[in-house]
């Protein structure tokens, strides 16, 4: 192994003090120093403090000294010297270099406490036990408006007792108890006053099935609910007792029929060939029975009542007076009402119609009226189907 060689002088001197303030003076020999052949490792004799002299400037240096130290240096909560960080009402180390800002009281006077001035100014959060103030629905700090159910603000709807959202702009109303004192329920009392019941208020006003034991009103053959007009032997329909010994011939007029009250559509459908604006399609009732003669007045029953015939047509439209079964023509609306009453007059029945303030024209002639109106045996009446006598039919029944 090849060895370095180096020149190394030694000194041996007290031990330095790492408290020593003198520093140590180099020492100078006129005797130039005993070279040395050495290994290239560390001497494990030689200490950190000696005096080592540089080979080449024959110079000594020495080791860095430690810096000095006040013996009454008293250290802060942060371990720093005579620093400034102290133990704050926390019981935390604040200030100074601790890095730490002192904690403070808060608005309910705790030390370090959560506590806060809502925007209400009141002191909540923390230990207070308060919570922060919220905003209303109009956007107010501690203001009471607040959303109905159906999300209107400050609105008048409410959770009725079935759940529901009602009142306020809803359009619903709350639900009501029923007759078992169900809220929502749908029992109601029947007419009988049972709650649930199935007795119901008939045609005639009266509480009839479920418990009642009563039947319902039925029609009589008049058509009136509850009515007592019967047939009589010669099956007409008769509510007037005085007309129970009349003959059959005159309560069942020859070459009448009978027609029954009933509901029908009147008018022409919209695609019938010539329907007129006014024949709109719609239902119409009855309520009444009447006899409607079998065919038209006949020339011949005219010429017996006025001696005349006015017709001047017949069945090939030529001008021919000598058909007695065809329905007499040429007379107006007055003149067919002159033939009713006669037609009543005849047969010892009150005439229907009162005319008056007519012309002198003779009858089948243009014989025309002003003032019309309706009679039965007790007076003036309002309604047709009050009448005694012989009428025209309504355009209902015609």
């Amino acid at each position: 192994m090849i060895r370095s060689v180096l020149l190394v002088a030694t000194l041996v001197v007290g031990s330095l003090s790492a408290c020593s303030k003198t520093p140590i003076e180099s020492q100078s020999s006129t005797k130039e120093p005993t070279p040395n052949i050495v290994d290239d490792q560390e001497d494990p004799k030689t200490e950190s403090s000696d005096i080592v002299r540089d080979p080449v400037s024959n110079t000594s240096s020495e080791p860095p000294q430690p810096e000095e130290t006040d013996a009454e240096c008293v250290p802060d909560c942060a371990g720093v010297c005579d620093g400034e960080a102290v133990i704050d009402n926390c019981g935390k180390c604040a200030s100074g270099q601790s890095g730490n800002n002192p904690c403070v009281a808060d608005c309910n006077g705790d030390w370090g406490g959560g506590a806060t001035v809502d925007n209400c100014d009141k002191c909540t959060g923390g230990d207070t036990g308060a919570s922060p103030c919220p905003s209303d629905c109009h956007g107010v700090w501690g203001g009471n408006a607040s959303l109905d159910c159906a999300g209107d603000c400050n609105g008048g709807a409410f959770l009725d007792n079935c759940g529901d959202c009602v009142d306020g702009l809803t359009g619903r109303t709350p639900c009501e108890l029923d007759c078992a004192e169900t809220w929502g329920g749908r029992l109601q009392p029947d007419c009988a006053g049972r709650c649930g019941g199935s007795a119901y208020l008939d045609n005639c006003a009266k509480c009839v099935g479920g418990d009642t034991n009563q039947t319902p009103c039925t029609r009589d053959c008049a058509g009136v609910f509850g009515g007592e007009a019967t047939e009589d032997n010669c099956g007409v329909c008769d509510p007037l007792p005085e007309n129970d010994n009349l003959s059959c011939s005159y309560l069942t007029p020859t070459g009448f029929t009978r027609l029954y009250a009933t509901t029908f559509a009147m008018g022409s459908d919209i695609d019938e060939i010539g329907r007129e604006d006014d024949e709109e399609e719609h239902l119409v009732t009855l309520t009444h029975d009447f006899y409607m003669q079998q065919h038209e007045t006949t020339r011949a029953q005219w010429l017996a009542a006025f001696g005349n015939n006015p017709s001047g047509y017949s069945p090939s439209g030529s001008h021919d007076t000598g058909c007695d079964d065809c329905p007499v023509d040429s007379v107006n609306w007055w003149e067919a009402l002159i033939y009713a009453n006669w037609l009543s007059a005849k047969e010892g029945l009150t005439p229907c119609y009162v005319l008056s303030a007519c012309n002198d024209n003779e009858i089948g002639t243009g014989r025309e009226c002003n003032i019309t109106r309706l009679q039965n045996s007790t007076g003036p009446i309002d309604s047709p189907y009050e009448c005694e006598g012989y009428r025209l039919p309504t355009e209902a029944e015609w």
